[in-house]
Parts: structure tokens; sequence; C-alpha cells
């Protein structure tokens, strides 16, 4: 090797070991970034749609709708979706073809049976959540057999690797469903419309991604022996399903509760809010989740225990400086943005839950960061543990505050269920790899959000300036500050702006 290359290839290792190596795990993954950011974005696009036209009523019926998927999905899948990744990348093509049609007629079957119950029998849930509408039921009843089916062909694009396909056809269909949602709602359809939106969506990428699958594996009958061959998808994805539903408690379930004590119209005020306040940090959040994961594995398993460290350390730094400037962003803006997306009525009614859901989001990022460490150490047992306790806790807490003081109560529990599996899941893994904050670093970052608030704070009430226009103003003045303080290097702003 020339001394010129040896520079360059020294220079190289020299710059990612400044950042970790974080920076090419993000440009290797960008892909899956891009589409995640585009994917969390889709609700904040539709948010004003359906509460301007559908009412706070309307779209509290939406949102348990969506809930309503997120609890039926995990089970109806019979864990089948995380096997799939797991046993697929190693199986012969045959293998694969018999096992996933197999799959597919299992899977079909079960939900087959569970859609027709509810579309036969929808006062099983309508009274109870959406607010005695039979036809919700329904329209749920064939979404959900057409949309489980949706997960297991997707699912199968993550295990082969191609994620390219994947993020394309995720995104696509979403804004293909938000775009008709739109139309249909603003053309007097209502709720009916935004509905229809989604089962037309679904399951015309259901008939694609069928008969793309059926070129591709060809024509495989499933026999009785390969059913009863699954048994090991089953052993290994089964387990996952309570670790699913106990996600689902502590994120969703609060708007079943909502509805049962205070009716459907206050899951219309809470929504907004928690939707508003939660999306930086979580999505911040799942995307390091899903990038670190593998990349903190690789140097785990060789031994490389500081680059681990490092990245944490780093990727924890990112967090606060996105997410601390938010929150007081928050703090300042959450009644106008939330009007902004929904309606005066909303804004004024539930915009107040954004505060305390931005600061969930942040503790939450936290611990995205104690679970990864929890799962290098394969503790997943611990981890399942800890969101078990959380969701009874999040629910026996709501079933006592929302009564008592209304979506606030849902919106305190929510806090203190992720303060408690962060706080749990911290205490754990600081013996192992501890995580460490800079604590300066911290403290300018704090300074620096606080000066950027106080201006804005300052030019709102004398000058009556529209808050769009003070955001970006906002922006400039804390990395202005931040940077004049060194709370934080150009090249961590370099990478930032990459990012």
């Amino acid at each position: 090797m020339s001394v010129r290359s040896k520079t360059k290839e020294d220079k190289k290792q020299t710059t990612a070991g400044d950042d970790g190596g974080l920076a090419k795990v993000v440009k290797d993954m960008g892909v899956i970034g891009i589409s995640k950011i585009l994917l969390a974005l889709s609700g904040v696009i539709l948010l004003p749609i359906l509460t301007r036209y559908l009412g706070a009523d309307g779209y509290g019926i939406w949102v348990n709708v969506l809930a309503t998927i997120g609890l039926t999905l995990p089970v109806l899948l019979l864990g089948f979706n995380e096997a799939i990744i797991r046993f697929f990348p190693s199986e012969s093509k045959e293998d694969r073809a018999k096992n996933f049609f197999s799959i597919l007629i299992l899977v079909s079957t079960v939900t087959f049976i569970i859609s027709i119950i509810l579309f036969s029998y929808p006062r099983i849930l309508s009274d109870l959540i959406f607010d005695g509408e039979d036809y919700v039921v329904r329209f749920l009843a064939v979404i959900i057999f057409v949309w489980c089916l949706d997960s297991l062909f997707l699912r199968t694009f993550q295990a082969f690797r191609e994620m390219k396909k994947y993020a394309t056809v995720n995104v696509l269909s979403k804004y293909t469903e938000i775009g008709l949602a739109i139309f249909l709602v603003v053309s007097g359809y209502g709720l009916i419309g935004a509905l229809s939106a989604v089962l037309v969506v679904r399951t015309g990428l259901l008939i694609i991604l069928f008969l793309y699958f059926l070129k591709r594996f060809g024509i495989r009958r499933p026999t009785l022996s390969r059913i009863k061959s699954l048994k090991g998808y089953f052993t290994f994805g089964a387990p996952l399903i309570p670790n699913s539903l106990s996600y689902w408690i502590i994120t969703t379930s609060d708007r079943y509760l909502i509805a049962f004590f205070l009716g459907v119209t206050y899951v219309g005020y809470y929504a907004p809010g928690y939707t508003i306040g939660k999306l930086l940090p979580f999505m911040l959040a799942g995307m390091l989740y899903f990038v670190l994961k593998p990349t903190l594995s690789k140097y785990y398993d060789e031994g490389n225990e500081d680059r681990v460290k490092q990245i944490i350390k780093l990727s924890v730094k990112y967090i606060l400086i996105l997410t601390i400037p938010a929150i007081f962003g928050v703090l300042l803006f959450h009644y106008e943005i939330t009007s902004l997306l929904s309606t005066d009525e909303i804004a004024t009614e539930g915009s107040f839950i954004a505060i305390f859901t931005v600061f969930t989001g942040l503790i939450y990022a936290l611990y995205v960061f104690n679970s990864l460490i929890l799962i290098l150490l394969k503790k997943v047992r611990v981890i399942a543990s800890i969101k078990a306790i959380g969701a009874i806790m999040n629910i026996s807490g709501n079933i006592i505050l929302i009564p008592m003081i209304g979506i606030i109560g849902a919106a305190i529990t929510t806090l203190v269920s992720y303060l408690f599996f962060t706080l749990s899941s911290f205490y754990i893994t600081r013996k192992h790899i501890p995580i460490t904050i800079d604590t300066i670093s911290t403290v300018k970052i704090i300074f620096s959000s606080l000066v950027m608030y106080l201006s804005l704070y300052t030019l709102i009430f004398t000058w009556d300036i529209y808050f769009l226009y003070l955001i970006p103003l906002g922006i400039l003045i804390y990395f202005t500050i931040l940077i004049s303080i060194r709370g934080i290097t150009r090249k961590e702003m370099k990478f930032l702006k990459n990012l």
C-alpha cells in the first residue's frame, strides 16, 4: 500500500472513530430511516383533515379503530411475523415457499374466524368503544383480515433483507391511503370515506403482494404435515406476543379507557396532542433503535465494549440536542400547533397533552438505549417483565385517574409508566454497560433552549408575530447559542446536518 493511500485510510479510520461509526450506520440504513420519517409524518398530514371534517367524535372513533388494529395484529399473526425474519434467511427456496404458504393458510384461517365473529356481532365492540356505531366494527373486521395478511407478506421482504422494497411498499401504500382518505372525507363521505380508503388500498396491496409472491415462489400446496412442522416457528414467535401486547397497552390502551369512562369525544381531544408531543422524540428513538441494534451487537460480540459505550454516549447526546429544545418549543406553542393541525375546540380541550407526551418521548428515547444494552446481554425476559409491570401500572393508573381528573390522568399515567421501565432498565444495565450523560453538555443544551424560549416568548407578546415564523428563528437562536458556548462541536453539527 502506498504512503498516500495509507494516509487516506488512516484518515478514514480516524473520522469513523470520531463519531463512533454512527455516521456510516445511518448512511447504510438511510432507506429505512427515510421511510420511518415519512410514515411518522403521515399521521400528522391526515390529522388536520380528519379533525376538521369529522370533529372530535369522528376523530375519536378513527383513533380507536387504529388502536384496535394495533392490538389484534400481533395476536392474529401468532408470532409468525417475527419467526419468518428469524428462520427464512437460512432456509432453502423450496422450504421457504412451502413454509410461507402453510403459514399463510394458518394465519388466514384464524383471522377469518375472528373477522366473521366481529362482523356478525358488532355490538361486542361498538357499544364499548365506538359510540354504538356498528358499521365501524364491520369495516374494522374486514380491514383486520386484509391488514393482517399484508403484514405477513411485508415481513417476508424484511426476512430477505430487501429493505428498499419493504420501505417503498410501506410508504407508497400509506400515502395512497392518505390521499384517498382525504379525497373521500373532503367529498363528504366522512368517517365511512376514511375507512373505505384504508380497506381499498390494503385490499389492493394484498392482491399485488399475493401475485408477486405467487410468481416468486410458485404454487405450493400446504399439507397437514407441513403445517405441523411449523411448531418451531410458533415456539419462537408465540412468547413475543405478550411483549407486543404489553407495549400496546402502555402506548394505546388509554384511548379505550378514555372512551369507556368519558366518551369517544374525549379521545378526539386527547389524541392530537398525544401525537404532536411524541412525534419527534419517538421518531428519533425508533430510528436509532433500528440502526444501532445490529451495529452494537456486532461490536459487543467482537468484544469491543469501548466502541459500544462510545456509540451510545454520542447517540444520547444527539438525542438530547434535538429533543430538549423540542420540549421548550412544545411548552411555548402547544396550543398553536394543535389548533393549526386540528380545531380550536380540540386545542382548547387537549393541547396541553402534548406537554406530557414530549417529556414522555424523551424518557422513552433514554429507555431505548437501555433496552439495546439488555438485548446485547441477552436479557430479553427482563425486557418483557419490565414492560408487563409497566402495562399493569398503566391500566391501573388509567382506571384510577381518568374518572378523577380526565384525560390529563391518562397523560400522567403514560409518563409514569415510561419513567418506571426506563429507571428499572437503567438500574439493571448500569452494572454492565452504564449509560453516561455528559453533564456539562446537557446543561449547555438546556441553557441554549431556555434562551430560545425566553427570546420567542418576548417576541410573541411584544410584536404578536405568527408562531410559524418564529420556529425557524428559534432553531437559529438555539444552535447559535449552543455553538457559541461550545455545547456542540462543528463536527457534531455537520453530522446532525447530514443526519
